[in-house]
Order: structure tokens, then C-alpha cells, then sequence
């Protein structure tokens, strides 16, 4: 006879991509611009220190008629070269800056929806993510610019599950279907995606933007849809537009 087959355990993976942080074993420009302006100024403090402490000399050097020192041309080129490697250093560690701000704000954002699906899951009941202002219920974002959001079960509105603050330097917009679903979504038992009004499938996308266009790829998307998946993709908006559904 044949052995009865084992039922499969369900798998509870949320399929989510998290944006990558950039890798330790690649060193990208403005690190090593970062590490050779740290240099430069290494080599300016013991510049410093070195003039400093020949100028307190005992007398009996100077009486030995030893010289010892930097000369003027050899101060100056120093400052020559400090001011050359700040113009080149600092514009790009701005940028690995403000990478690392969207890259940390985009996966934080991702985490959430992760969690309130598993959540919804967990609970076998509905859990709603929208935009808060006050990290105390869901409203509209002024002008369209996310502020934070919010987690909360369906049944019980007023116990917060999990909230979240953006910086106010990104600008952070969601696209029209999202605008139109009241700036939320909500998680069903089997986590899919709902319209927290009604039965019908919502897929939308928050999209984070640094206004400064700085770096290049200054846009990180939060992409979901309503099986439930959420992904973080990079991409370029010199003007910050709203993300097409």
C-alpha cells in the first residue's frame, strides 16, 4: 500500500526585495574621496602640531643651528590641496548621504507593509496601513507629501500597531489610485490587498524623492500589489513627479 503523503507546511514568505545597501566590498567615489580628504587632514594636524612645537623649542636649540620646520611654499601647498579635495569630496559625500537616507527610509516603509500583512494573517482578520499625520489616525497628507503612516487591526482602531515618521527633507508622494482609496489600504486574512472602503483590489506605489536630485538616482519606489507582494525599485524624477498606478 501506498504511504499517505505528508501535507506541505504553508510557506509564509511576503516575497518582499528590499532596496540594497551600497556593498562594503566596493568603495564608491565619495568614500574614497571621504578617506582621502580624512588624510589630507591627518596630515594638516601633524602639519599643525610640528610648527606648534617649534615655536615652544627650549633656547639651546635655537642656539644649535639646527633648522627644522615646514616652509611657507609647503604650507601652502597643503592648503592648495585641502581646498581641491573638499570641492571634489564634499558634493559626493553628500550624495552617498542622501542615498542611504532614501535606501533606509524605502526599507523601513517595505518593513511595515510586510508587517501589517503578517499582521492581518496572524490575527485571521482585516489590518489597515494609511497615512497619519499625528501617529494617531489616518488622514490626508497636505499638499499630497506624505508625513508618516500608521497600523492598526480593523476591529480595534484605537490600538497603533506600528507607526512611522518620515524625514522632512524627502518628498513623498503615492500614485492616484492610492490618492483616491483615502491614502490607505487595507490587509485581509489572507493577505491580499483591499480598499480599506470596500472589496475591490488596490495596487499602487509611494514613491520617496530627495528634491535636490541628489544622487542621481534620487527616487526609491515602494511598488505593491494586491496579491500582497512589495518591492523597492531606484529610478531618476528631477521634479519629484507622482508615480504612475
Amino acid at each position: 500500500m501506498l504511504a499517505a503523503a505528508k501535507p506541505r507546511a504553508l510557506s509564509n514568505s511576503y516575497n518582499t526585495a528590499p532596496c540594497k545597501q551600497p556593498s562594503l566590498h566596493r568603495l564608491s567615489a565619495g568614500h574614497a574621496a571621504y578617506l582621502l580628504m580624512l588624510v589630507i587632514w591627518l596630515w594638516l594636524i601633524k602639519l599643525l602640531t610640528s610648527v606648534i612645537f617649534e615655536i615652544k623649542l627650549p633656547m639651546h636649540a635655537v642656539k644649535s643651528g639646527k633648522e627644522t620646520g615646514f616652509t611657507l611654499i609647503e604650507l601652502m601647498v597643503t592648503v592648495a590641496v585641502m581646498a581641491i579635495v573638499l570641492t571634489v569630496a564634499v558634493p559626493a559625500f553628500t550624495s552617498v548621504i542622501n542615498s542611504n537616507r532614501l535606501t533606509s527610509q524605502a526599507n523601513e516603509l517595505l518593513s511595515t507593509l510586510s508587517f501589517a500583512r503578517s499582521e492581518a494573517i496572524r490575527r485571521n482578520a482585516d489590518v489597515i496601513f494609511c497615512h497619519s499625520q499625528d501617529g494617531s489616525s489616518c488622514t490626508a497628507p497636505a499638499g499630497g507629501n506624505w508625513q508618516g503612516w500608521i497600523v492598526f487591526a480593523n476591529a480595534d482602531p484605537s490600538t497603533i500597531l506600528a507607526t512611522g515618521r518620515l524625514h522632512n527633507q524627502l518628498r513623498v508622494l503615492s500614485s492616484s489610485n492610492l490618492s483616491n482609496a483615502a491614502f490607505s489600504l487595507r490587509y485581509n486574512a489572507q493577505g491580499f490587498i483591499r480598499q480599506a472602503g470596500n472589496n475591490n483590489l488596490l495596487s499602487g506605489t509611494i514613491r520617496m524623492c530627495h528634491p535636490s536630485g541628489t544622487p542621481e538616482q534620487n527616487v526609491r519606489d515602494v511598488r505593491f500589489i494586491s496579491g500582497g507582494r512589495a518591492t523597492v525599485t531606484s529610478a531618476s524624477s528631477a521634479a519629484c513627479a507622482t508615480p504612475d498606478n
